[in-house]
């Protein structure tokens, strides 16, 4: 009877919180209506409705269009073929492309566009109600995302307390995981985010989140094949892909940091393959991929995972070769990732605070040199400029938290969780080029740890609110509103000072997690140094 109502009590819970979400959703598109930026979604609406043109399904010559499953196959290969037409249309302004999607994200905006298109052929600009599918779709990762956050902390709680098995522990860990999914799904700089301006930030979180899970568990193919997927929605997951085959290499060897780079690089090839298999003519790169992946597959079920990494490198060679030497196209790499890397070379953009930001206010532009050696009256060295240097440092940094992560995974400890956030707190931190909605990563990810300690659930409220703050004040901004709210007010009026206060924090919460594995490293260094000196005695 106790169990039973128990199993209500939780299913009431989730109820209760699915519910109070959909509505806090609902109430932010609302309320927001007067100052979202409809300029993206309408962009993704454009972009779809290319497909659509080019495929004939609308406009001129659309009277002959099939129907059914047809139609689809006229779709696809429109879609399939929009990024050579780009290209080679751009040849005329200097390569400015202006699409900047990456194939899947192309993909959803298509779909989108088509299923209204379908019903209102003429229409050229969306309105805030067709939106809806794409608002559906956000709740849905989200959703996604907060289930994968449940069961990321349920497993660490549940190894943390295995390393205490004599206490008696009045929380349990299922509430812990609940606590840190309620943290998810109800984040105010995620809601902001993806039902008040829209973006489309949140499509990669949780694909984020189960790649950590599966390094939890020692599933490294397996997080490899997520972040090389997830980087065909939103390409900014690739600056922060390189932290998972370091922490495999520390926590298991090279093998192990190979089978993550296999796994990234099998599904990168593996989405692109309509794209690499064009020469073999329509449709060929299902064979294709379905003759590489069956033997993986089998290996890989029969748990010879040494064999199933080598078989899926050599597949992706196979690939690769196919599309270099058979008129393969590569054009979307450069529409889908080159161009959005280099289009906006700047400190940063929007409103945003962080060290490229407060370097910007100094002065300092993207492409400067740190510092430039006159050698002579007629002769001068320029050291590398200042994207290259916080890049260097942002990679240094990088290194050190898988370390410490894979540190704190072997002894069980609670920082452990926040490790898993540091490469996206990293990455908004120091390096240029950030949008204010980036800082939004790292916010969800901070979810995770911030139900174990109060310090860290003010580290999670700040950056959360952080984002909110600097996501309104670009919303209200471009919406020409001239008075904002206080605490927005205060943020952009001493912005030189909201750069350090929010640098600190950043680098406070690296600290705290690299204090213990550096002081570890030390100790081991001066033991060793000892024995040489006693050694020698």
């Amino acid at each position: 009877m106790l169990k039973e109502f128990k199993g209500l009590l939780i299913v009431a819970a989730i109820v209760a919180a699915l519910v109070a979400g959909v509505f806090a959703r609902v109430a932010t598109w609302d309320r927001t209506d007067s100052i979202r930026f409809s300029r993206d979604f309408q962009n993704g609406y454009f972009w779809g409705s290319q497909v659509m043109k080019d495929a004939r399904l609308i406009g001129p010559g659309s009277e002959d269009a099939p129907q059914g499953f047809g139609r689809w196959v006229r779709f696809f290969d429109s879609y399939v073929d929009i990024y050579d037409r780009v290209y080679n249309e751009a040849a005329d302004r200097e390569n400015d492309y202006w699409l900047d999607y990456p194939p899947l994200r192309l993909l959803i905006m298509s779909i989108w566009a088509k299923s209204i298109r379908e019903q209102n052929p003429t229409l050229e600009k969306p309105s805030s109600p067709d939106v809806a599918p794409l608002l559906v779709f956000n709740g849905l990762m989200e959703i996604l995302s907060a289930v994968a956050m449940f069961y990321l902390v349920r497993l660490w709680i549940t190894r943390i307390r295995a390393q205490r098995p004599g206490k008696q522990w009045k929380i349990s860990a299922d509430t812990f995981a609940f606590g840190a999914a309620l943290l998810v799904w109800f984040n105010p700089a995620c809601l902001l985010n993806s039902h008040g301006w829209p973006q489309w930030d949140i499509w990669i979180v949780p694909f984020f989140i189960f790649a950590a899970l599966s390094a939890s568990c020692s599933r490294w193919i397996l997080c490899g094949l997520l972040l090389g997927t997830a980087a065909f929605l939103k390409g900014q997951i690739l600056i922060v892909s390189a932290f998972f085959p370091l922490w495999a290499f520390f926590s298991e060897g090279r093998m192990a940091g190979l089978r993550v780079l296999a796994g990234w690089v099998g599904a990168f090839v593996g989405v692109a393959s309509p794209w690499l298999l064009k020469g073999f003519g329509p449709y060929m790169w299902i064979i294709v991929d379905a003759l590489l992946l069956a033997p993986i597959i089998w290996l890989t079920w029969k748990g010879r995972i040494g064999q199933a990494t080598w078989s899926l490198v050599a597949a992706i060679g196979v690939l690769v070769f196919l599309g270099w030497n058979f008129k393969g196209s590569f054009t979307w790499l450069e529409i889908g990732f080159h161009y959005g890397s280099t289009r906006y070379a700047e400190m940063f953009s929007g409103v945003v605070y962080n060290v490229p930001a407060a370097l910007a206010h100094l002065g300092w532009n993207l492409k400067d040199p740190i510092y430039t050696l006159h050698l002579s009256h007629d002769h001068s060295l320029a050291l590398p400029s200042i994207r290259i240097m916080l890049m260097v440092v942002y990679l240094a940094l990088l290194l050190i938290a898988a370390y410490s992560v894979s540190f704190h995974a072997r002894r069980h400890r609670s920082e452990v969780l926040l490790a898993m956030a540091c490469p996206w707190i990293l990455m908004f931190a120091l390096l240029g080029q950030m949008h204010e909605r980036y800082l939004l990563w790292g916010a969800l990810m901070s979810a995770a740890a911030a139900i174990l300690r109060p310090s860290l659930f003010l580290l999670y409220l700040t950056l959360s609110l952080g984002t909110c703050a600097m996501i309104l004040t670009v919303m209200l901004k471009q919406a020409h509103e001239e008075i904002l709210p206080p605490s927005v007010a205060f943020l952009d009026q001493y912005a030189a000072l909201a750069n350090i206060v929010f640098s600190i924090i950043m680098a406070g919460a690296f600290l705290y997690v690299a204090w213990a594995p550096f002081r570890h490293a030390t100790s081991e260094i001066l033991k060793r140094v000892k024995s040489w000196r006693t050694i020698e005695a």
